[in-house]
């Protein structure tokens, strides 16, 4: 073989080696190009994807923030209403305090009063020296019993008429009038003329 036959088929091998190469590198770039499209595709999916996460991870956010707000302002009215709810409790405390400080005084001035009229009593029983041999205690209840008998009437005059009857069936007349009188006039003035 000679040499200047040769040179050309080394030509040809080299330019198909090229082409070959070339067609190979094409091919390569070809399929980085793939690649990257892919690659550039799927990068943007998700990024699309990533976005649509955060888009929702806000919108969940802000419920959350709104319902706490609204939960907030639902705790507020709850305080204020128990804010309000402990002051009618103490009014309603201090008021129920005043009730019955006003009842005991009320009650004590009624004691005060109920033993005045019967010392009261006793005292005008004993100025006109009768019934004398009676001890204050037994004149009280005398006086008593014609105001008990008065209150299981109707309380019309008829039953004082009665009532004086009663009393005279027991006492001297002018100890039965003094006793009923004085009776009505200071245990039990209701049934007094």
């Amino acid at each position: 073989m000679d040499i200047s036959s040769q040179q050309p088929r080394r030509r040809n091998r080299l330019v198909l080696a090229l082409s070959v190469a070339v067609v190979l590198l094409l091919a390569a770039a070809g399929v980085l190009t793939a690649l990257v499209v892919t690659a550039r595709a799927d990068a943007d999916a998700l990024t699309a994807a990533e976005a649509a996460e955060d888009r929702q991870q806000a919108e969940e956010l802000q419920a959350v923030q709104d319902e706490r707000g609204r939960l907030e302002e639902r705790i507020s009215d709850a305080e204020a209403d128990a804010a309000a709810a402990e002051g009618r409790i103490a009014a309603a405390e201090a008021a129920q305090s005043a009730a019955e400080e006003a009842t005991a005084a009320r009650e004590q001035a009624d004691a005060e009063a109920a033993a005045a009229d019967e010392q009261t009593f006793v005292d005008a029983l004993r100025a006109t020296e009768t019934m004398t041999s009676a001890t204050d205690a037994q004149l009280l209840q005398r006086g008593r019993d014609v105001c008990s008998y008065l209150d299981s009437t109707a309380g019309t005059p008829p039953d004082l008429t009665d009532a004086f009857d009663r009393a005279v069936a027991t006492y001297a007349i002018d100890d039965a009038i003094l006793l009923v009188t004085a009776a009505t006039q200071i245990l039990c003035p209701e049934y007094g003329s």
